[in-house]
């Protein structure tokens, strides 16, 4: 346990917590105990009789008060923070897949804070619930037992929702749940886990459609589904500084003063290598680009009296010979 951990997440944070979020600190309702492999053969037994915040919720693992403190350091802290620092959010609880949901401040209306998935992998978040009540009847819903556990009787937390469990579920909640809420899962509590999910693993008491319209009428968010990325832009890499030789060819033999377009060659003032085959070539020397070398990077005055001459001379081009490399680019 942390010395004063909600007093912490003020002066380290700035976040007031919502009230209920307060409450349930105040009365041990957020202390799983000390996770571990062996957790429920070590702490279940002593939680069942009155289980803390959605012991027995499908997809949904506390986070120990010292694991928030560290997850928002990774989230703000160090060199290379996770989180951009417009993004206030407070994780709370995990799903088990190495994400986590957290309250997001900025979308806090007086004490109503809204609940988002953060996404570990995808550096983006998405709004689930309209505050954590919402959030926790949501979880209430997702209770289920192993398909085999009938037979099998080996799991502890199975053994403990078919004896019973569900009704002291219900009852460490009832002080933190809206009425409806409340008085939807008294309903839902007296039924049977009869319906398979989808993946055929487990048993549920209600189809995944239903628990679907209950979620939509009962707890209702305009924002579910939103998404947002929190992460900052990763920084871009360095592009390669490349030295070279800027060259321009002609198809045809360099122009004479007599010429017309001689002037733009003119324009360009490189050096004029020999003829090669009846090819003109000039070239500047020294040129510099960083990374793949592109007309955007040629200076705009140079650029333009190039392009004069690309369009007077049929079939002329520009290439870039990296000096380290010797590798010849177009410019296009």
């Amino acid at each position: 346990m942390v010395q004063n951990f909600i007093g912490e997440l003020k002066a380290r944070h700035g976040y007031d917590v919502p009230a209920i979020y307060h409450q349930l600190h105040a009365n041990g309702m957020l202390d799983w105990g000390r996770l571990g492999p062996d957790w429920q053969a070590r702490e279940f037994e002593r939680l069942r009789a009155r289980p803390p915040l959605l012991l027995y919720a499908s997809g949904f693992e506390i986070m120990g008060e010292a694991a928030i403190l560290d997850e928002l350091d990774s989230f703000y802290a160090g060199p290379e923070p996770r989180v951009l620092a417009r993004h206030r959010l407070l994780p709370f609880g995990g799903d088990g897949s190495g994400d986590c949901f957290c309250f997001y401040f900025n979308a806090q209306q007086q004490d109503t804070v809204p609940i988002v998935h953060l996404w570990h992998d995808s550096d983006a978040c998405h709004f689930i619930a309209a505050d954590l009540q919402d959030f926790c009847f949501m979880h209430m819903l997702t209770v289920r037992i192993s398909a085999s556990e009938r037979q099998q009787r080996s799991c502890r937390m199975d053994q403990a929702l078919l004896g019973g469990g569900l009704h002291a579920f219900l009852e460490s909640h009832r002080p933190f749940l809206k009425p409806e809420h409340a008085l939807a899962l008294d309903s839902l509590y007296q039924r049977r886990f009869q319906h398979l999910d989808d993946a055929g693993n487990d048993l549920m008491l209600m189809p995944a459609a239903e628990q679907a319209e209950w979620i939509e009428r009962l707890a209702p968010c305009a924002r579910r589904d939103e998404r947002f990325c929190y992460a900052p832009e990763p920084a871009p890499e360095p592009r390669p500084r490349l030295t070279g030789q800027l060259v321009l060819t002609l198809t045809q033999p360099a122009p004479g003063k007599d010429d017309k377009r001689y002037p733009l060659i003119q324009a360009v003032n490189w050096r004029r290598a020999t003829n090669t085959q009846g090819h003109a070539t000039y070239v500047r020397q020294g040129y510099v680009f960083f990374g793949q070398p592109q007309w955007e990077q040629v200076d705009e005055a140079l650029r333009h009296r190039l392009f004069a001459v690309l369009k007077a001379f049929a079939g002329a081009r520009v290439e870039f010979i990296d000096d380290a490399s010797t590798h010849t680019m177009a410019l296009e």
